[in-house]
């Protein structure tokens, strides 16, 4: 996809047979929208409409660019896009991947929905993950892949089935400046039995602001990171925590985690109470 405002509507792209799809078997095609910018000059691309759209069966379901200097000037739009049985949903390396706008999301079986090597701004509003993936992961590939007028990512409204447990919802590599805001604003965890996850569901890296908004509940351990300077801070607001938790320092995994992380709680709750976190 090279150019610019077209629109994909009323799909399903495949990169494997139905069958295939369904039993998972067969080998994935590598990707399939791949958006890179035309050589011909003042085109800008990746002003591109999806409206009811089913990918499956890829490695990168929507690849946005592979090189910092692609310059895609990307400015999309997405609505009720289902991502299933993908190894990756949407990646971006692009410096000027400057805004991404999905509404409506669903993931299945997907690994990773959102890989940024490079780029941002994204913002998605109601997203239901039904198995567990990494909802959104940065990395340390490109150093100057991240900047102070990009680098936000915002999810309003992150519901995980049962299925989801023990998914992140941000994983990020560390040894790189992301000058980055991620904001989660309503997220629903399902528990699937268990009070306790096996890994941490948000990992912090460097110079980056993580604010989680009126999460329901959260376990204990829920945050790592590896920040190698006083540079990151996370903040919950209003958390509805789980069973054992019952303290704000629960929340967060010290054990493993290097450097140093400010964490601030404000108003969290205990379980099936209105008890305050002590």
């Amino acid at each position: 996809y090279e150019r610019t405002d077209f629109v994909l509507e009323d799909l399903a792209i495949q990169g494997k047979t139905t069958a295939q799809v369904v039993a998972g078997t067969g080998t994935r095609t590598p990707r399939g929208i791949y958006i890179s910018r035309s050589g011909t000059a003042g085109i800008g691309t990746g002003k591109l409409d999806m409206r009811h759209v089913r990918l499956s069966g890829f490695d990168v379901a929507i690849e946005v660019g592979n090189t910092l200097a692609a310059s895609n000037c990307d400015e999309s739009a997405y609505y009720s896009v289902f991502s299933d049985r993908n190894g990756t949903f949407f990646r971006c390396n692009n410096a000027q991947g400057l805004s991404h706008k999905f509404y409506n999301l669903r993931a299945s079986q997907t690994t990773t929905v959102f890989d940024y090597i490079a780029g941002g701004k994204l913002a998605v509003t109601d997203c239901l993950l039904t198995h567990e993936c990494t909802l959104l992961q940065l990395r340390n590939d490109e150093s100057t892949g991240f900047g102070h007028n990009g680098s936000r990512w915002v999810f309003r409204g992150v519901d995980l089935d049962s299925g989801a447990r023990n998914s992140y919802l941000l994983n990020c590599e560390s040894g790189i400046d992301y000058y980055g805001h991620v904001i989660f604003d309503g997220v629903h965890l399902s528990m699937n039995g268990s009070d306790v996850w096996d890994n941490p569901g948000i990992h912090v890296g460097d110079n980056m602001t993580v604010v989680v908004n009126d999460i329901c509940n959260l376990p204990a351990n829920f945050v790592s990171w590896n920040c190698g300077s006083n540079e990151s801070t996370i903040i919950f607001n209003n958390p509805k925590c789980y069973t054992t938790v019952t303290a704000p320092a629960d929340i967060f995994k010290t054990s493993g985690s290097v450097g140093n992380l400010r964490c601030i709680v404000n108003t969290g709750f205990q379980y099936s109470t209105y008890a305050l976190l002590n």
